[in-house]
C-alpha cells in the first residue's frame, strides 16, 4: 500500500478556516472540505492520472 498522501491535522487546523463551507447540491449532501482538498492535492501530485 502506497504513502496516505493528505494533511495532517494541525496544518487542517489552519488550512480548513480559509476554505468556504461546502454546500449540498441537489441529491448530494454536504461532506466534509477536507476530503475534498485531499483529493485536489493528490491529483495535483499525480498529474491527476487515476
Amino acid at each position: 500500500m502506497g504513502e496516505r498522501i493528505g494533511v495532517t491535522d494541525e496544518e487542517w487546523a489552519l488550512i480548513g478556516p480559509l476554505l468556504p463551507a461546502e454546500r449540498g447540491r441537489g441529491c448530494r449532501p454536504a461532506q466534509d472540505n477536507r476530503r475534498y482538498f485531499e483529493g485536489m492535492m493528490w491529483m495535483a501530485r499525480n498529474g491527476g492520472i487515476c
